[in-house]
């Protein structure tokens, strides 16, 4: 199985969110780029001179964009809030240089982008070294997500009811 079908099936289970591949792009999203965004994920492996998000000490940066509405019922007034689009951008030098290939515990390429798709999809860091979704990858990363993370992705997505057709 491809890595990205093995990452879409991963995060669909775990939130209750679909995910479609629609294919390749040359887009690289940027601070402020969203509301041209073409997709409603982009995926991009580039370099620090293509994108604003690859600053400082970060290998890569995953994020999103939410919508707020809100409904009236009588003198209720209910807010909701959807992400709507989301990114990962990825230094490749730094990838390719700093993380073995694949999944499994540790430094992995694999964890690398599980932890990014965790922000798209709303996850924050966690101070916990033994989680995914602590800012920093270690000899003490698990393989893939762990029981806290996914505690984390199932409050998002259709599990928690957080998909209703905005």
């Amino acid at each position: 199985m491809a890595v990205g079908a093995y990452l879409r099936i991963l995060l669909a289970t775990k939130t209750g969110i679909s995910f479609t591949y629609k294919g390749a792009t040359t887009e690289v999203p940027r601070v402020g780029s969203y509301a041209t965004q073409s997709a409603d994920i982009i995926i991009a492996f580039t370099t620090p001179l293509k994108t604003n998000y690859l600053y400082g000490a970060a290998d890569a940066r995953g994020g999103n964009a939410a919508s707020m509405r809100a409904t009236t019922s009588g003198t209720t007034v209910t807010y909701t809030a959807a992400i709507v689009k989301g990114f990962v951008v990825v230094d490749t030098p730094r990838l390719l240089r700093a993380y073995k290939a694949g999944f499994g515990t540790g430094v992995r390429r694999g964890n690398l982008m599980m932890h990014e798709l965790g922000h798209v999809v709303g996850l924050n860091h966690v101070s916990n070294v033994r989680l995914l979704m602590n800012p920093l990858l270690s000899t003490y990363s698990p393989n893939g997500y762990a029981v806290g993370d996914a505690a984390g992705l199932s409050m998002v997505g259709s599990r928690a009811d957080c998909i209703n057709g905005m």
